[in-house]
């Protein structure tokens, strides 16, 4: 505490905290000055939604918007179901989870200051990520025996690394909404791991959070369970 209080000797903090951001980059203020000259801090343009819904908080990662559907109302709505006036922003937060999904205060923050940006008309939903788990199942051949946990574990971090939706991917920098992994892109992934020799097999299994989810092309990838065998082919 930095000031006394009466009869108190200490304090606790029982939960770990939460939230918050690195200060901003140059390559971040050189991406958003431009827009904020293009949106002037109201919504009109889909990039104006996405744009805004990444200013409501630093713990916005990623924001989609999608115009004329209430994605509250129904998650799963297709193209075609569109209804006028309606607006959904889709936001990730920034976490370190396999899975990152918004609080309830940060939808409720996002959804507030993107009401007092926007034309009244507008009927604003905010909502987290639809999600489809990837699982991959490996026969991987060694090159020795020796160490052969170490490979499994490098492997199963490998792919629980290129697998995270916001800083998995061949660049690192997440995986675009309605993506999936290539089992090439694994493929490689795994043979760069050393103490790999080849990998006899190898079966990606992508699975919808909620059957349809796929469907709508606006899904995140996340890791799942990864099944690997380890085997050493003598010549």
């Amino acid at each position: 505490m930095k000031t006394t209080v009466p009869y108190v000797d200490k304090v606790t903090n029982t939960e770990a905290a939460a939230g918050g951001a690195d200060a901003e980059t140059l390559d971040s203020l050189l991406v958003r000055a431009p827009r904020t000259l293009r949106h002037g801090n109201r919504a009109v343009t889909v990039e104006d939604y996405e744009d805004l819904a990444m200013l409501a908080s630093p713990e916005v990662a990623r924001a989609r918007c999608i115009p004329l559907r209430d994605l509250r109302a129904d998650p799963l709505a297709l193209d075609t179901q569109k209804v006028r006036g309606e607006v959904s922003v889709i936001i990730v937060p920034r976490s370190r989870e396999a899975k990152p999904l918004p609080s309830l205060e940060l939808l409720s923050r996002v959804q507030e200051y993107l009401e007092a940006h926007s034309v009244p008309t507008a009927h604003i939903s905010v909502v987290g990520p639809l999600y489809v788990r990837v699982d991959v199942e490996a026969d991987i051949a060694l090159v020795s025996l020796e160490g052969a946990s170490a490979v499994e574990q490098a492997v199963q971090q490998k792919l629980a690394s290129f697998l995270h939706p916001l800083t998995g991917g061949l660049d690192g920098a997440g995986w675009d909404f309605g993506r999936q992994p290539h089992p090439s892109d694994v493929y490689a992934l795994i043979e760069a791991v050393p103490g790999v020799d080849h990998l006899n097999s190898l079966v990606v299994h992508p699975h919808d959070d909620q059957p349809g989810v796929s469907a709508t092309g606006r899904f995140l990838v996340f890791s799942g369970t990864h099944t690997i065998n380890l085997v050493f082919e003598e010549v």
